[in-house]
Formats: structure tokens, C-alpha cells, sequence
């Protein structure tokens, strides 16, 4: 059954044959309550010298590291998924990361991945069948328990927090979008992520989203796919990365309200043409107040905090997508 497939393929390394115009990368997130820390291991066929590579952002060091890699240096498997970049290793049980400023030494234990079904094999939904694609999104573990020790600063600390785990792969991020995900609302077992952006296809481009509110087993799954669409988005970006973000979806009888807000990011790398040659701004502050509402009525309000917020948007837009659409505006 093809969505098995796609689904126990989602974590691996998905095309070594390539040699242009791809990347491929895993974000591994840890939140504890003294520190975040994001890894993002990459693989990017252009630089054939050294095609895989490790960026990091946190909140010790405050500081984005890069690290590249060759193939004398890698080692990679693909069932159960192990990818060793020299002394880093990463796989869905361990993430051992090796810089001059950073260390890591995590376990990873009770994924939590999306449920999933022959229509949506990933967080795609029914997009994860198509093969050409600007970039293809994976969420791998809404949220699990991670615990170990961080070294940053000549200093050890021993962490036992919340984790996170998704992955990209394809040409370039898109040309606009705006992502958000946190795990910290006070509550347990719990994950927001939100995923919106201009969506080439073709010769039509459209604004796709996606996000999941889960509180413990509660989960809400909105998505471009399952009819929900933008009605209205108000942002802005600062010169330091900081920005806001004030958005409105409907889906059926829902209406979903989120307002989101960051604080100074730190740059770093991004797939353009395959090359890592772009540059985004990811914050780790931000902050995330959640409302849905069915048919009037409210029946969910949650506060996120210590997110981790990419604003690639214009400086300042005002869109009220329905009313364009019916020529009102």
C-alpha cells in the first residue's frame, strides 16, 4: 500500500542520486524550562565537496553554528533511520551533537507522531502522493520526552524537556510563509504547529496551511486540504527578526483566530535551487494565543510560549483573501 510506504519512508534520506536543485533537512527541537535549543541536519547535494550539514540556534549561546561534512565523514541507514555526520549522530532515539560551542547528548523516547489514513499518509495529506514539489513538509513526532545534557558556555546542564521533530525536502522553502511551533501551554502531551505559505503548483499558486492544536489525546487538524482557508492576515517583521502575526481561517462551521509573537531571531541558512544560499530568521521566544470557535461558539483557548517562530513574509500586509476573491476589495 502506497501511504505505508510513503509513511515509513517520511524520516529517511530520500534521494542520494541527486546532484542539483535538492535539499533535504531534519529539525530536532528540544524546550526545556531553562533553555531551547533547534539542530537542523542537512543535506544539500551542490556542494559535492560537502553535502551534508549542521546548523544550530538556542537560547545559551544565542549564536547560529554551521558545520559541513563530507562523505568520508558520513554515514547513513536507512531502516531504522541512523545518520552519522563525523562524532554527531541523529536518529529517532539519539541525537549526539559534537561543536566547538555547542554539545548535545539527548535520549528520545514516546514519539507521538499524526495519525494517518490512505488520504493523508503525512502531514501532506493527499500532496504527499504528488513527486514534484517546492518543498514537501513532514512533522515525525508532535512531541516526546527528551533528556540529557547541554554544553554551551563551558557550561553543563542537565535538561529533561519536551521535543519535537520534523523535516523538509525539495527545491527552496517557499518564496513566502510563516511557520510557528511550540509545546508549552501548561499542559502535558500538548503541540501546536502551524505551517502557512505560497504554494507554487503549476502554473497557479495558492496559500496552503496547515496546523494541529493537541492537547493531551484533544487533537484539531486543520489544513488546505481539508477545506480550511485564510480569511485574513495582518503581519509585520523587525530588522532583528522580531515580528507579529495576526491570523483567521474558516473550515466548515470553524473559525479559527491565532495571534502570534516573537521576539529577536537568529539568522540562518536556507535552501534556494537546492543551495544554501537564502537566509531566514528563526526566533525561539515566540509566543502563540489560540481560539477556535464552532459555529459561534468558543470551545478551545490556548496560550503557547518558548516557540519557535519563522516570519518570511512581507514587512506589513493587510489581506482579506475571501473579500479579493468575490472582487470586494
Amino acid at each position: 500500500m502506497r501511504a505505508i510506504q510513503i509513511r515509513k519512508e517520511e524520516m529517511g534520506l530520500h534521494s542520494l542520486g541527486e546532484t542539483k536543485d535538492y535539499f533535504e533537512g531534519w529539525y530536532f527541537r528540544l524546550c526545556d524550562p531553562r533553555c531551547s535549543v533547534a539542530v537542523i541536519v542537512g543535506f544539500s547535494p551542490q556542494n559535492s565537496a560537502a553535502p551534508f550539514f549542521i546548523q544550530t540556534t538556542d537560547t545559551l549561546t544565542n549564536r547560529s553554528q554551521w558545520a559541513e561534512f563530507g562523505w568520508p565523514d558520513v554515514v547513513v541507514r536507512q531502516a531504522p533511520f541512523h545518520l552519522t555526520l563525523g562524532s554527531n549522530e541523529f536518529s529517532l532515539t539519539r541525537v549526539k551533537l559534537e561543536l566547538p560551542e555547542l554539545k548535545v547528548r539527548l535520549r528520545l523516547s514516546g514519539l507521538t507522531p499524526l495519525p494517518f489514513s490512505r488520504y493523508a499518509p503525512t502531514i501532506m495529506g493527499p500532496f504527499a502522493y504528488l513527486k514534484k514539489m517546492e518543498c514537501v513538509h513532514g512533522v515525525i513526532s508532535l512531541h516526546h520526552r527528551m533528556e540529557g545534557v547541554v554544553i554551551a558556555n563551558g557550561r553543563s546542564l542537565p535538561v529533561v524537556g519536551v521535543g519535537y521533530l520534523e523535516k523538509d525536502r525539495g527545491t527552496s522553502f517557499p518564496q513566502r510563509y510563516l511557520w510557528f511551533q511550540s509545546n508549552q501551554c501548561g499542559v502535558a502531551d500538548s503541540c501546536f504547529f502551524l505551517s502557512l505559505a505560497s504554494i507554487p503548483l503549476g502554473p497557479l499558486t495558492f496559500n496552503g496551511c496547515l496546523f494541529v492544536v493537541k492537547l493531551r489525546d484533544q487533537l484539531h487538524r486543520f489544513a488546505t486540504y481539508t477545506g480550511c482557508r485564510l480569511e485574513s492576515l495582518r503581519c509585520r517583521q523587525f530588522e532583528d527578526g522580531s515580528g507579529w502575526a495576526k491570523l483567521r481561517f474558516h473550515q466548515g462551521g470553524w473559525q479559527i483566530r491565532i495571534r502570534l509573537e516573537c521576539g529577536p531571531a537568529c539568522s540562518l541558512a536556507s535552501p534556494r535551487q537546492g543551495r544554501m544560499q537564502g537566509r531566514i530568521q528563526e526566533s525561539l521566544s515566540g509566543q502563540a494565543h489560540v481560539t477556535l470557535l464552532h459555529h459561534g461558539v468558543k470551545v478551545h483557548e490556548s496560550f503557547w510560549s518558548q516557540g519557535g517562530m519563522e516570519l518570511q513574509w512581507e514587512k506589513e500586509e493587510d489581506q482579506n483573501v475571501e473579500n479579493r476573491k468575490r472582487g470586494l476589495s
